[in-house]
């Protein structure tokens, strides 16, 4: 539950992901916004601490672009990306 309060997400998932050894796993927990629900009434972009908000294409380009060799999103809320 702290992806969501990145203020420059690249940067730190950028920074995590040179923490991880070969094959070492980030877990990560955020609620991923799914485009059957209307923003409007997304009760999850109500709190004011979460400034950004993820969906799966965007843990796609996080994992392809930070060289991740593997993202597995395991449910709406528990991502994993492996180093």
């Amino acid at each position: 539950e702290v992806a969501e309060h990145f203020h420059h997400p690249r940067k730190e998932f950028n920074r995590l992901r040179n923490l991880l050894k070969p094959g070492g796993r980030l877990y990560c927990m955020t609620e991923i916004y799914q485009p059957d629900i209307p923003f409007q009434s997304w009760n999850y972009k109500n709190d004011e601490t979460h400034v950004i908000f993820y969906h799966r294409k965007a843990l796609e380009w996080i994992a392809r672009h930070l060289s991740f060799s593997n993202l597995i999103i395991h449910n709406d809320q528990l991502i994993t990306f492996t180093a």
